[in-house]
């Protein structure tokens, strides 16, 4: 009887400890990630398995990459994960699925970090990923945190516990919502919607033109750091896993010592794995400034560039299962879909406004529609001919505009560029009793920011009467 009432209160101090320790489990955006890897691995094998920092899951959007390479792909980057601990991470991804190739972003800050608070704490959020029964896990964590810190790295009651107040007891989830100004899919990829500041931007206006600088006298990758890529390298080869390590585009590379990227290319080659450099292709997906959230990471523009790139790049060197008739890849699909329709407009369709509009005077329109057709943009405006002008319309033409969004300037065409519009430009004369009036505009632009509508006067400057403006076109 003793003895059962001794395991019984056991009992209950363990499942109370464990408890706790969920509850007091930090609330941030990698639990979204690694539940939803989790939950993905329970449904099919992931083939395609990127890992690294922040520099991997703002650049990296596995969606992208499923519609490129008709693959099924993950992105289990977390913030200046180190490259000594990605090993770590990448052997206990693997008891959830098997993967055909791993991408591992590579940079300084992720092979040479001073051990402050911070960069410690940002470990955690991965490190609480890996089972406490893992004796890598052990090994590793006995490295890198001091005795004091050691118990919190296991616990995140003892990590916690001076935040009490702050916690929920009966909401365990700890699942992060994130703002508006951030959209994150089930895949570990977190897009920002900001583009860098201008104070930022003004920097780097020449980055893709700078001349790069290399001192060899200045060698970073020694033993010990050869050593911590190499463990990583080899935990997928020894696995029977293709590898491919990649460094993401950073406004900083070209204004630092390039001799750095020559080194990680040797250590690749000695290792017989790819080694890609996007520091190198800024032209080939045109990338601008206005692709980045700040001087180091990508947005949401940026990323998609990129994906896209890489995808190419995945597709050309690696030969991996097809996955699009799939499930999981079908919804992938749509996923994908949905975002480039959201994010970009890149699927054909129709946008409709049947609001009344004066323009001027008795010119007043009764229903607008934008039909999109591949590069072609067709604005149909109907107007109200019962309300005829005393004065006649004669010499009057509609201007119509169609302006992308600020990251998109680069897919205008020729002309608008040569005339410095942030705009492509249509014009119809209008005529008499005219009841409908079309314009045809051919662009590459891929989202529109705004559409702008407004009369003018054959021969004189300025606009006549009020301009229509509409944001936010989605086509249906």
């Amino acid at each position: 009887m003793k003895k059962r009432a001794v395991f019984g209160f056991s009992l209950f101090l363990v499942v109370g400890y464990l408890y706790l320790d969920k509850a007091f489990s930090s609330n941030h955006y990698y639990i979204n990630t690694t539940e939803d890897f989790v939950e993905l691995a329970d449904k099919t094998n992931i083939d395609v398995i990127f890992m690294g920092s922040s520099h991997a899951y703002t650049a990296y959007n596995p969606i992208i990459i499923n519609d490129q390479c008709n693959t099924i792909s993950f992105n289990l980057g977390s913030d200046s994960l180190l490259m000594s601990l990605t090993d770590l991470l990448l052997t206990e991804a693997f008891k959830y699925t098997n993967p055909k190739l791993i991408v591992i972003e590579a940079y300084i800050g992720s092979l040479f970090v001073k051990y402050t608070e911070e960069v410690k704490g940002h470990q955690l959020r991965a490190l609480d990923f890996v089972s406490n029964l893992s004796p890598m896990k052990f090994t590793k964590t006995r490295k890198l945190f001091s005795n004091d810190e050691f118990i919190g790295v296991y616990s995140p009651l003892v990590r916690n516990h001076a935040s009490w107040s702050g916690v929920s007891f009966t909401n365990l989830s700890k699942r992060r919502v994130l703002d508006d100004n951030n959209v994150f899919f089930n895949s570990g990829y977190l897009g920002a919607l900001t583009v860098i500041t201008e104070e930022v931007k003004t920097n780097y206006l020449n980055f893709r033109d700078k001349n790069i600088t290399k001192d060899s006298s200045v060698v970073r990758i020694k033993g010990k750091t050869k050593n911590e890529i190499a463990s990583v390298i080899n935990v997928a080869k020894n696995a029977g896993i293709d590898v491919l390590v990649v460094t993401s585009p950073d406004l900083r590379a070209k204004y630092s010592n390039y001799f750095f990227f020559d080194e990680l290319r040797s250590v690749c080659d000695s290792l017989e794995v790819n080694y890609l450099n996007l520091n190198d292709h800024y032209a080939d997906f045109n990338l601008t400034t206005d692709d980045f959230k700040d001087s180091n990471h990508l947005n949401l523009y940026g990323g998609t560039k990129v994906s896209k790139f890489l995808g190419g790049y995945i597709n050309k060197n690696y030969d991996l299962p097809k996955r699009n008739l799939d499930e999981a890849w079908q919804q992938s699909k749509l996923a994908y879909d949905g975002f480039m329709n959201q994010y970009y407009n890149t699927g054909d369709g129709t946008y409709s406004l049947d609001d009344d509009f004066i323009f001027l005077n008795e010119i007043e329109s009764s229903q607008l529609s934008i039909v999109k057709s591949g590069n072609e943009f067709v604005i149909t405006l109907n107007l109200d001919v019962s309300k005829k002008s005393k004065k006649g319309n004669k010499g009057f033409a509609f201007e119509f505009q169609i302006h992308p969004r600020d990251n998109e300037q680069n897919l205008l065409s020729e002309k608008s560029k040569s005339r410095k519009w942030k705009f492509e430009r249509g014009a119809t004369p209008l005529m008499d009793n005219q009841s409908i009036i079309t314009c045809k505009i051919t662009s590459n632009i891929e989202h529109i920011k705004e559409v702008r509508i407004f009369l003018y006067k054959q021969g004189e400057k300025g606009i006549k009467g009020e301009s229509l403006l509409i944001n936010n076109v989605i086509f249906n």
